[in-house]
């Protein structure tokens, strides 16, 4: 098992139910409200080919800011901004990816630099934050170059307001990394990952909002 302490890192996607042998992250101070929850489940178009599933958990006042966008309402692209600038902005998070099929290390960190790139346009994040995590993400993910990420491999992000854990686990959940970045910016860099324009994950769950 790799566990070090390094700065803020981004994953292209983010949940999905807990499973029994996930590690334990303390998610207390996160609300069971119904607009504190979001998921999704993103899938290759031409074929419906699962790709990766997320969810993502939010603290109460991040979960009451949402109610209020979206209660009673419709989605819409302008409702849609407003709901992601708010989710960005939480305080304390809680994410799970799960990755249905294999991905090679290499289009892994294509993919969660495009969604830096998405993020820094966006105004989500800044050119440092966006630069310092892109050169980065080949050191931080060079354990997995031969093996690349599997189908089943969780990645499990604890965010807070003094920074962010990230845990990878393999399909039989054995630890694979356990990292702590100090700062907001590597809080920033991991939600902007989900809900920057163009952002595979924005609209499912974005719209899991007004589900009944």
């Amino acid at each position: 098992m790799f566990k070090f302490v390094a700065p803020a890192i981004l994953v292209l996607v983010t949940s999905v139910p807990a499973l029994a042998q996930e590690p334990p992250l303390d998610t207390s101070a996160l609300t069971n409200n119904r607009y504190g929850k979001m998921e999704a489940l993103v899938e290759k178009t031409f074929l419906q080919v699962n790709v990766a599933s997320a969810k993502i958990r939010f603290d109460d006042q991040t979960a009451r800011n949402l109610e209020r966008l979206a209660r009673g309402q419709e989605y819409s692209a302008e409702r849609a901004e407003r709901i992601a600038r708010t989710a960005v902005k939480a305080q304390n998070a809680y994410a799970v990816v799960r990755f249905e099929r294999d991905v090679p290390l290499d289009r892994f960190i294509k993919a969660v630099r495009q969604n830096l790139q998405r993020a820094k346009k966006a105004g989500m994040i800044t050119e440092e934050n966006y630069q310092h995590v892109s050169n980065q993400l080949p050191k931080w993910f060079g354990f997995l170059k031969q093996r690349g990420i599997k189908k089943g491999d969780r990645f499990l992000y604890r965010a807070r307001p003094q920074g962010l854990r990230t845990v990878m686990v393999d399909s039989h959940g054995k630890e694979m990394l356990d990292q702590t970045d100090a700062g907001a910016d590597s809080r920033l860099a991991m939600l902007s990952g989900y809900f920057a324009p163009g952002s595979d994950f924005r609209k499912p769950l974005i719209e899991s909002l007004f589900e009944d």
